[in-house]
């Protein structure tokens, strides 16, 4: 039989490494990624509000948000060593305003703003939802992504993003008998 104090070997406290990713949630509630100090494994990090990263993580939180700005700066500096589209064809530059800069209702921002994460999703967190499809050559599967934001995408996209869930999902249909 294992003592009382026993059970508070488990509950040991994490370090946080390091902060991978960020999302906000329809409340409003800022999530990170957290990759913890020991656990190497992206199987390991869990998503975290927060407020749970007040005590130990405000400093970690910090240089996350830092090391986002000094990205976008430096896309933004490669894309003005670019020329632009006016220029390199000879244009006046009066021409239509590019649609990106279009002032939206803060409201919808993040509804616009939001498209899928690039290259594989499989580490990323979503749910499928089902799927369906116009005609026998277009299966679509529906998808609801962690912070809510629902997808449609082609079967064989996912088949290439993120085979294994795929897989696991397509298992709940098939039986053995």
């Amino acid at each position: 039989m294992a003592k009382p104090d026993d059970n508070h070997e488990n509950d040991s406290i994490y370090s946080v490494d390091s902060i991978q990713d960020h999302f906000v949630d329809e409340d409003g509630c800022v999530y990170f990624q957290v990759k913890w100090q020991g656990h190497e494994s992206w199987k390991e990090w869990t998503w975290e509000p927060q407020t749970n990263l007040e005590v130990e993580g405000d400093m970690l939180v910090k240089e996350y948000f830092e090391s986002l700005a000094k990205r976008r700066k430096r896309v933004r500096k490669s894309a003005k060593k670019q020329p632009s589209p006016s220029v390199a064809t000879g244009g006046t530059g009066r021409g239509r305003r590019n649609e990106r800069h279009r002032t939206v209702p803060s409201g919808r921002i993040a509804k616009l703003a939001w498209e899928p994460p690039q290259g594989s999703w499989e580490h990323e967190p979503f749910h499928i939802d089902g799927c369906g499809g116009d005609s026998a050559e277009t299966l679509m599967i529906y998808i609801t992504w962690l912070g809510g934001h629902k997808t449609r995408h082609k079967m064989d996209v996912l088949c290439k993003k993120c085979p294994q869930k795929m897989l696991r999902y397509l298992e709940q249909y098939v039986s053995m008998s």
